[in-house]
């Protein structure tokens, strides 16, 4: 049996992800899934890889328009999306609280977040300063807590050195035991 843990090392809130794998010659063994998403927090780690732009795909999400409070993008303990160039398929209008500016702005919590234009789907993307080899990506919907509407909960996350590709997933819900 093989055993992959990565705990949450920028706070609390942020939820380990443990995958077991058995052995495949056991008989009726089935690999155990990863904790459901949380609205408070998730974690993706992936060996290194370089990227230029990240991009978060959200295919399905549990109500109305996606929405991230923030979205990290790690190269060993700095978070190299701060004062990346964010981008989206679309941004919810008219809502001072939610803005792409704030996918990447380092707050924290509903009225920092970007929401998608799109119900159940919709994606954004940060274009970091420089090539930078990435090995872990933190997201939530609402780090605070008081909401846990609008999360992704069928999603993948891409890298590329050019934002014409190609693309590689490094993440994805694949594998995630079901929100509820």
């Amino acid at each position: 049996t093989a055993i992959f843990l990565r705990g949450g090392e920028t706070g609390a809130a942020i939820s380990a992800d443990v995958l077991v794998l058995q052995d495949a010659g056991a008989s009726g063994s089935q690999p155990r899934l990863r904790a459901p998403v949380n609205a408070k927090g998730n974690e993706e780690s992936f060996l290194p890889v370089e990227a230029r732009f990240v991009r978060f795909t959200i295919e399905a999400s549990s109500s109305g328009q996606p929405c991230l409070d923030e979205l990290e993008i790690w190269s060993g303990e700095t978070n190299v999306a701060l004062g990346g160039k964010p981008t989206s398929s679309g941004d919810f209008p008219n809502n001072v609280s939610h803005k792409l500016v704030h996918l990447n702005d380092g707050h924290y919590g509903n009225g920092h977040s970007w929401i998608s234009n799109t119900p159940g789907k919709g994606w954004a993307m940060i274009e970091l300063k420089t090539p930078t080899a990435i090995d872990r990506i933190t997201w939530a919907r609402d780090r605070e807590g008081k909401y846990s509407d609008r999360l992704a909960t069928r999603y993948r996350i891409e890298v590329a050195k050019d934002a014409q590709g190609p693309w590689k997933t490094v993440a994805s819900s694949e594998g995630r035991a079901p929100v509820g």
